[in-house]
């Protein structure tokens, strides 16, 4: 009883700001004395694998449960990710781009990090994206997470999952790149917005700059077979798009990226990136005009 007691304590205390289906201050004492008698001293995720175990279950528990297994599932993942974390002992400085609420894109935005801004209490989460980490960081607004491809760490050596030491760190971020045969297309950010670039062996065919006011770059977000993003810069008639899409389990369909040119609306190049690419995820996208659908890259 005192583990049970003391389990959903700790429950309450560690979803007090999590947002999930309920929290354990909202829960019927009568459904947690139900999974007491029920589970005893095995944890409720385990015991409720056995499908079985709901013919016991009061009916006006059911929900309450569920909210339950839910929350034990949650609170052993954050326990996971806490036991993987490290703590660095050294500064971080960002490149710009975003301070989200947690350790993934998915997250909601804190705030936009400037260029330069300190990173303070660095902690690396061991969630990883793309070969970098998700780190919590103190800022100048606030706590947060930041993603190590989006910053330096002081010296001339990174630490394990971020892009660069300071000392020798790169002027530009890559927010997407990928070959499409022999070719490499790429994106990069800076202060002066976003510049896609397109070549082949240190020599480039075709450079567009755009921004967020500049009339020339769009975003946009389409769900097909699954989840679809892409970027156009426009040059005259001509526009061209690299994009990103999800696959989908339950369909079939595979995820891949690529580049597409349009002349207008009428598509006249689609290629394919060599090996599926995804956005960078610290980058502000939906700070970009919103495209017009005639312009999808499916």
């Amino acid at each position: 009883m005192l583990k049970y007691f003391l389990y959903f304590t700790i429950l309450a205390a560690s979803f007090a700001n999590t947002p999930t289906t309920g929290s354990a201050q909202d829960l019927d004492p009568v459904c947690q004395q139900n999974v007491r008698d029920l589970c005893g001293a095995t944890d409720i995720g385990t015991c409720f694998q056995d499908g079985s175990m709901w013919s016991s279950v009061y009916n006006e528990c059911v929900g309450d449960i569920q909210t339950m297994i839910e929350m034990d599932r949650e609170f052993r993942i954050q326990q996971r990710n806490d036991a993987q974390s490290v703590r660095l002992n050294v500064l971080g400085y960002s490149y710009g781009g975003i301070l989200r609420a947690g350790p993934g894109m998915n997250y909601g935005k804190i705030g936009s990090l400037a260029e330069g801004e300190q990173l303070f209490d660095l902690v690396d989460t061991g969630i990883t994206f793309d070969g970098y980490s998700w780190f919590k960081v103190s800022t100048s607004i606030g706590e947060g997470y930041h993603w190590g491809g989006i910053f330096c760490t002081e010296g001339t050596r990174p630490a394990n999952g971020v892009l660069a030491g300071c000392d020798n760190s790169p002027v530009q971020m890559a927010v997407f790149s990928c070959n499409v045969g022999s070719k490499t297309v790429s994106v990069t950010a800076d202060n002066n917005g976003l510049t896609y670039t397109y070549g082949a062996n240190g020599r480039t065919e075709k450079t567009i700059t755009g921004g967020p006011r500049s009339g020339n770059l769009h975003w946009m977000q389409m769900r097909f077979a699954g989840l679809v993003s892409q970027l156009r810069f426009s040059s005259g008639e001509y526009s061209y798009i690299v994009f990103s899409a999800e696959g989908n389990g339950n369909t079939g369909a595979q995820a891949f990226s690529g580049l597409v040119v349009m002349q207008g609306t009428r598509e006249i190049s689609s290629k394919t990136c060599n090996r599926m690419t995804e956005f960078n995820p610290s980058f502000d996208y939906n700070s970009l005009p919103q495209d017009d659908e005639r312009y999808s890259a499916m």
